[in-house]
């Protein structure tokens, strides 16, 4: 699980890459984790993140080439400047294409009530991503029971209720 800063705030995006969860009652558990079900506050299917870009890399490079310039170096100047140019117009590009993010695939994203977000990684199978959305919205949208016990094998692309294979049909 790799934790990283968001772009946007101080939440924490936590990527979840494991071979199956389980929801029992009302909490959802995968390793050595469990959540409360009523403490998320939204799901959803998304790109990942453009995270961790270095912007301050871009403003050191724009810097010291101008630094250089001024100081008489033209070429030296020029080429780190231009490089920091470069680098600017890249990430833009791909941010606003999101051609950075899409080789990584979809992720199934939860929001929690304190901020922190669970990215589920499903490399293998994006219509099988949708069938897991669809029963996560339909039990925060109708509640649970301690009588609630699904496994979802991420691996396997297959949701067990109770030892029964599932199929998750959109309502």
């Amino acid at each position: 699980m790799a934790d990283s800063n968001s772009l946007f705030g101080g939440s924490k995006d936590k990527v979840i890459e494991t071979e199956n969860f389980t929801i029992r009652g009302h909490l959802l558990r995968w390793g050595d984790t469990a959540i409360q079900i009523s403490n998320i506050s939204s799901v959803s299917i998304e790109l990942p993140h453009v995270a961790d870009i270095p912007y301050h890399w871009i403003l050191i490079l724009s810097i010291a080439g101008a630094w250089f310039i001024n100081d008489g170096e033209l070429t030296i100047g020029t080429l780190i400047a231009s490089l920091g140019i470069f680098f600017f117009c890249v990430i833009c590009v791909a941010v606003l294409t999101g051609f950075a993010v899409a080789g990584l695939g979809m992720q199934l994203k939860i929001r929690m009530d304190s901020g922190d977000v669970y990215s589920f990684s499903f490399s293998k199978n994006k219509e099988f991503m949708r069938q897991v959305f669809q029963l996560l919205a339909n039990i925060i949208e109708t509640g649970t029971t301690p009588q609630t016990n699904f496994h979802v094998s991420v691996t396997n692309c297959e949701i067990r209720e109770n030892g029964a294979i599932v199929h998750v049909q959109e309502q």
